[in-house]
């Protein structure tokens, strides 16, 4: 075979794929070495040579495949050497048929490569594309038949695939030298599918696929676990493990695999390790079809095949007003300054008024009597709560600063009272609790759910995190109090006075099957963890993660991914807040009561002060 068909080959390959930087794998002499890199540098191809005639090749090719840049490379490997096998082994064993890197391997007529390929671990996603020299066909001499090979997985029981590409004549033409285009002879369909769609079929192998269940007694056989895992009654038990379980069944119909189950109790140990998640790490599965939250310590050597949905924690509680004792409620509706201001016009109001008779006294206005301070100020806020006043000035201009004031005070006292019933028909406020340190200084007793990942999670050495633990787990000596199931927990919201942690859908779920609608207008809920994405996980390097991501793709773009999430994650119920009149409870109502009790008993006393001053006044007297 004339080297010169195997130079035209080479440029015109990788020239078509535009790839600029390319290692030759071969056994050419230094002269041929030379004479290539000429060819390539007038193509603006940067070439590096390994030699396999030399004692440290072996070397140069682990070098190769173990630091290489991440960035898409060519390498050209002459199978025709009598190291061949050898080297071939070496790049079996270390996993240098990646995505990355665009393989060109020839050899002479003796085609023994493809035999040899049964046996070597390549992966789906490798690029590698077998030239076959064939000195002639329909008249053309120098022809290269390529072939597109791989394997879904010698490791998983993956058979080899070689799908005949296209032919080439790369015969050089007479009278002409250096680089001549090889041209298209012959052409398969395979030429015009995508590499993804090329490879969509898994059926030979077998993906070991881990799935996480909690609660439940694993030492069961697998048929009657998968079994519990088709069902579809109680949403709420197992949902995350059993959503993620749809969307591995998805996968396995449309790569057509075989699966070998396995079955854990917990997603991790910690937060970052250990449960299936080491499992994933480890290479002992190829995939957990339960969706993790994807947090940065997690991420080390994983990837994030695709984000499902989202994932959070919340203490449920209501607003509890059984010690509210003040009048913050009826003062709300003006700010303090509206208040002064109001005070000030009654002030001034009852001052005038009184300036107003003794004016009309001095002016004759058959006006004789003249009330004193207290009366008139009594007659402002009789005014003020539209009550009138016994008070009428007789003058025009005092009945006309009357009239002016009275229309003040009847706008005054609409705002006011359309406030007070817009709270008795809106929805009831909100706690002030917002965050986890206000929860933690609060009067109020909490529950948590018994699961894996809360309790990992409170191992975090946070100030918020510490705070709370030293407040309200620390000081119960019976865990029983904290950790109770979740049906329970849920219940005992209701008292008001009492949180209960879960994940949010879960506490949607009993909050539609005890709350009543008041009481899902006045939910408050505070996250012990920021909110996360839920996603499913694989293994870093692994050769199927692009398959996985465009198929999780498509199985979002046509509707089974929200399908999914609205059956397995329930949302908040709606808020019926418009229909439903809050009523007026005696801590709202407590200051009103307050007030009369006071002014009774000052009452009193001044009663027993004037008897007193009466008293003592007629002994002088006599």
């Amino acid at each position: 075979m004339d080297i010169q068909l195997v130079y035209n080959l080479i440029i015109y390959y990788f020239s078509n794929i535009n790839l600029s930087r390319l290692n030759v794998i071969s056994c050419w002499s230094s002269q041929d070495r030379f004479h290539f890199s000429n060819l390539t540098s007038s193509e603006w191809i940067f070439v590096r040579h390994i030699r396999l005639s030399v004692d440290d090749y072996i070397r140069g090719i682990q070098k190769l495949c173990e630091y290489g840049s991440g960035e898409s490379e060519g390498l050209v490997f002459d199978y025709a050497c009598s190291e061949a096998q050898q080297v071939l082994e070496e790049f079996s064993n270390r996993r240098c048929f990646t995505m990355t890197r665009y393989w060109l391997i020839y050899e002479t007529p003796r085609y023994r490569l493809l035999e040899n390929l049964k046996d070597t671990n390549l992966s789906i996603d490798a690029h590698i594309t077998y030239a076959k020299f064939t000195k002639s066909f329909n008249g053309h001499s120098g022809v290269f038949d390529l072939y597109d090979v791989y394997n879904n997985g010698k490791e998983l029981g993956g058979l080899l695939y070689v799908s005949f590409d296209e032919t080439l004549d790369c015969s050089a033409y007479e009278g002409l030298d250096g680089y001549i285009p090889c041209r298209i002879v012959n052409r398969s369909q395979l030429g015009s599918m995508s590499f993804f769609h090329n490879r969509a079929l898994m059926s030979d192998i077998t993906m070991r696929i881990s799935t996480v269940l909690v609660g439940m007694d694993l030492n069961q056989s697998d048929e009657i676990l998968l079994k519990y895992l088709d069902s579809i009654d109680k949403v709420h038990v197992n949902n995350i493990g059993r959503y993620g379980y749809r969307f591995a069944l998805l996968l396995k119909d449309v790569f057509g695999y075989n699966v070998s189950w396995s079955f854990l109790g917990m997603w991790t140990e910690t937060f970052t390790s250990g449960g299936a998640l080491s499992q994933i790490e480890l290479g002992q599965v190829d995939q957990v079809s339960t969706p993790f939250a994807i947090v940065t310590g997690r991420l080390t050597d994983i990837w994030v095949a695709f984000e499902g949905t989202r994932f959070r924690t919340s203490f449920f509680f209501l607003t509890s007003n059984s010690s509210e004792l003040t009048g913050y409620r009826f003062v709300k509706p003006f700010q303090d300054t509206v208040w002064f201001c109001v005070l000030g016009m009654v002030a001034a109001f009852s001052i005038g008024l009184k300036k107003i008779f003794i004016l009309e006294r001095q002016l004759r206005y058959d006006s004789l009597f003249i009330p004193s301070y207290l009366s008139t100020i009594l007659s402002g806020f009789g005014t003020l709560c539209q009550q009138s006043s016994l008070f009428i000035p007789r003058s025009s201009g005092g009945r006309i600063s009357y009239i002016f004031f009275l229309v003040s005070t009847f706008l005054l006292y609409n705002y006011y009272t359309s406030l007070i019933v817009a709270f008795l028909l809106g929805s009831q406020e909100k706690s002030n609790i917002k965050e986890l340190t206000q929860l933690a200084d609060s009067d109020l007793q909490i529950g948590i759910e018994d699961v894996a990942y809360t309790r990992a999670f409170l191992t975090f050495q946070e100030p918020r995190l510490i705070h709370f633990l030293k407040k309200k787990i620390e000081p119960v000596r019976d865990p029983k109090a904290i950790w109770i199931p979740i049906e329970e927990g849920m219940k005992r919201t209701r008292s008001r006075g009492y949180a209960y942690h879960c994940e949010v859908s879960l506490g949607y779920f009993f909050m539609e099957q005890y709350y009543t609608p008041n009481e899902i207008c006045d939910l408050n809920m505070v996250d012990l963890q920021p909110q996360k994405s839920l996603g499913f996980f694989i293994k870093k390097g692994s050769p199927y993660h692009d398959f996985f991501k465009i198929k999780y793709l498509w199985i979002r773009e046509t509707g089974h991914a929200s399908k999914h999430v609205r059956y397995w994650f329930k949302r908040k119920p709606p808020c019926l807040a418009r229909g439903v009149i809050n009523t007026v409870g005696i801590g709202y109502a407590a200051p009103l009561f307050l007030i009369l009790v006071i002014g009774i008993i000052v009452s009193v006393l001044l009663l027993f002060i004037e008897i007193c001053f009466e008293h003592i006044a007629e002994r002088s007297y006599r």
